[in-house]
């Protein structure tokens, strides 16, 4: 084995003379061991220069090949190239001169020949500057590219060469043949086969990165441009008179598109495609199909800024394949269709433009101004609905109105009780429907509240007290019932036909763990069409909303904020009251009611129009008053708690603690536990009676 051969050897098959280190992923250092110690850390291939390796846990060597390293080793020159080879041939077993050859020197001579011939067919063939400038100069020995209906100014353009006798670089020993060379940038090209004789699974090789044809089209603003599969298809386009990019192969639409989308930021414009693939194999060919594929993407590909327009294939290639069959078959007529198909897609764009921009005029004030007027003509304040209680009402203007009211409270202290009853009075009073929302409580539950709270109402009016007045246990409870007088079934009776009376416009919706602001749109949306009327909404409650399948994984705050905002959209797009019921933070269990106070309040506090919440009365400002506050708290829980045991009313306050359209105030209610009964002591009601 030769000097030349040794070096070629050793060093092109280094892994196979190196040990592994213990990380598995570089080689223990033949010098100073490093990579069978306890870090395993050992030595790795340079890759910004293959065959040269540098050792991480000692300081042997920072750049050096196999042969090197084992002069290193030895102490030996590394300047001197015959000691060094001679050094590698020791340590490795290899015969120098002379003697039968082994296995392993007939491989190490068959290597060297082969990237040899290697390295001579990529400097002939490798696609540099030299090489497409031979070829180009050379490119009159052929006519192949004028039989393809191609013109030398498009020859010149896209700088088109020959080579004759030419070979892939990775195949040097291929039999040689004459090629088209179609520069596709930098070092890649096509070399396409001018004698028809070479076999077609060999007539276009590819050699370098695969590239997009004439890519710079896509930064030129002003016309669009045509998307075809191949270069000379590409070719085709522009003798036509159009501007075209060849894909070069299917695969590469996805990066087309994106280069497209990349050239139009960079450039402040929107780029204009026509898609126009191979008319191939019919409906199953495999230009239609991703044609077909592609325009199933158009309002993706519109959301990315690229315009995007399909032609007909089969119209535009005169009927033939591709575009270059087309202009052979008649130049003309491919010139006409060429034109045609632009100023289709012209057309398509300026009226997809008028659409858009109409769109946007819709969002203009302007154009909103005739609802406003109309709202201001209609005779209940442009759509609201009074609460039932007078002076809730006046605090918020007249009413409810189209938007998200979001009401929090600490655990049991009736917010749903108090929402409930409104419910009632809403349906009872306006003749709306209202939705209800009950993730917790059962249907049957929520009507026994009412019920109860009517029997409350009949005992008053029959007996002037509430003597006669039913519990929610009362209501549901059979053993209850059967023990009650004629006279209780009496009232229980006409409390039931009373709830008769705008029962039929509370539609309550039992939660089963899975509800979600999108069931809740999708209910709410239904009946609307249904009625021709927006209901009242009422969610109870807003934490456990399911967030969706969509949304698993997010943290509490993050599916209350997603579903905070879904619920204030329902309100704005249907133009429905929503009204949705909130915990509070334990925090503000011994405060008084604040923005603070809603658990995960983020887009609570943001999104919703009116956010009201229900304390104590006595809650008001504890936290100003100095001294034990918690202890305060808790005697004013204890207080209340023995007044509902009493049957006595639990003075609550009701704060309005933000109002976008409107001003913040507070009302105050006596609150009947037992009877799921809300009174505004202003009418000096229940309070008198009883």
């Amino acid at each position: 084995m030769e000097i030349g051969d040794i070096f070629e050897y050793v060093n092109g098959n280094a892994p196979r003379f190196l040990a592994r280190d213990k990380s598995g992923k570089g080689f223990v250092c033949p010098v100073c061991g490093s990579g069978s110690g306890p870090n395993g850390t050992g030595i790795t291939e340079n890759p910004r220069n293959p065959r040269h390796f540098t050792c991480w846990g000692g300081d042997c060597f920072r750049n050096a090949s196999l042969s090197d390293m084992l002069a290193v080793k030895n102490g030996i020159d590394t300047s001197d190239a015959k000691a060094v080879a001679m050094n590698a041939a020791k340590e490795l077993g290899l015969r120098i001169d002379g003697g039968n050859p082994s296995e392993a020197e007939k491989s190490a001579k068959k290597t060297a020949h082969r990237r040899k011939s290697s390295a001579e067919a990529e400097a002939a063939h490798g696609g540099g500057a030299d090489f497409f400038e031979k070829c180009r100069l050379d490119i009159g020995k052929t006519d192949y590219w004028k039989k393809r209906g191609l013109t030398k100014e498009i020859a010149d353009k896209f700088n088109l060469g020959f080579c004759a006798g030419w070979r892939h670089p990775k195949t040097p020993s291929a039999p040689p043949t004459d090629r088209l060379i179609i520069p596709t940038g930098g070092g890649s090209y096509l070399a396409r086969a001018t004698d028809p004789g070479v076999d077609r699974k060999y007539g276009k090789q590819k050699v370098g990165p695969a590239r997009i044809f004439n890519a710079r089209a896509l930064t030129e603003r002003g016309r669009p441009v045509f998307v075809v599969e191949g270069e000379i298809d590409a070719m085709s386009v522009e003798v036509a008179g159009g501007r075209a990019v060849g894909l070069g192969s299917l695969s590469m639409l996805d990066a087309l598109f994106d280069e497209a989308e990349a050239a139009g930021k960079a450039g402040g414009f929107r780029p204009e495609l026509i898609i126009a693939l191979d008319n191939d194999g019919g409906e199953d060919g495999a230009g239609n199909k991703a044609q077909r594929k592609a325009e199933e993407r158009t309002e993706e590909l519109l959301g990315r800024g690229l315009e995007v327009h399909f032609a007909d294939a089969g119209r535009l290639f005169l009927g033939k394949k591709d575009a270059n069959e087309a202009l052979v078959h008649d130049s003309s007529l491919f010139k006409k269709a060429v034109e045609e198909a632009e100023r289709t897609a012209l057309a398509e764009a300026d009226t997809r433009r008028e659409e858009e921009l109409s769109e946007i005029r819709k969002g203009s004030a302007l154009s909103s101004l005739p609802l406003l007027m109309k709202r201001m003509g209609e005779p209940n304040g442009g759509g609201r609905i009074s609460t039932g209680f007078c002076a809730l009402d006046g605090e918020l203007d007249g009413g409810l109105y189209p938007g998200l009211y979001i009401i929090g409270a600490i655990s049991s202290l009736g917010k749903t009780t108090f929402c409930l009853q409104m419910a009632d009075q809403i349906a009872k009073g306006s003749g709306r429907d209202v939705l209800v929302f009950s993730l917790e409580m059962s249907r049957e539950e929520l009507m026994a509240k009412s019920v109860s709270r009517l029997t409350a109402e009949e005992s008053l009016k029959a007996n002037g007290n509430l003597s006669q007045a039913k519990s929610t246990r009362g209501i549901l409870s059979g053993e209850r019932f059967a023990s009650y007088s004629e006279s209780d079934r009496n009232i229980i009776a006409r409390a039931i036909d009373e709830y008769r009376t705008f029962a039929g416009r509370i539609y309550i919706h039992e939660g089963n763990g899975e509800t979600t602001s999108e069931t809740i749109r999708r209910v709410t949306e239904r009946h609307a069409s249904a009625t021709g009327n927006a209901p009242v909404v009422l969610i109870d409650y807003l934490q456990i909303i399911d967030p969706g399948r969509s949304a698993r994984g997010l943290t509490d705050k993050q599916a209350t904020d997603r579903n905070v905002k879904a619920l204030k959209s329902l309100s704005r797009d249907l133009e429905a009251t929503v009204v949705c019921i909130s915990s509070f933070n334990r925090d503000n269990y011994s405060s008084s009611v604040n923005m603070a106070s809603f658990k995960e309040s983020g887009a609570i506090e943001y999104s919703s129009d009116v956010l009201m919440g229900l304390q104590y009365k006595e809650m008001d400002g504890i936290s100003k008053d100095g001294g034990n506050v918690r202890a305060k708290a808790q005697n004013i829980t204890e207080k209340a708690a023995k007044d509902a045991k009493s049957l006595k009313p639990v003075r609550l306050q009701l704060k309005i603690i933000k109002n976008r359209n409107g001003s913040k105030g507070s009302v105050d209610f006596d609150f009947y536990p037992a009877f799921n009964r809300f009174e505004e002591p202003s009418t000096g009601g229940w309070i008198k009676k009883s």
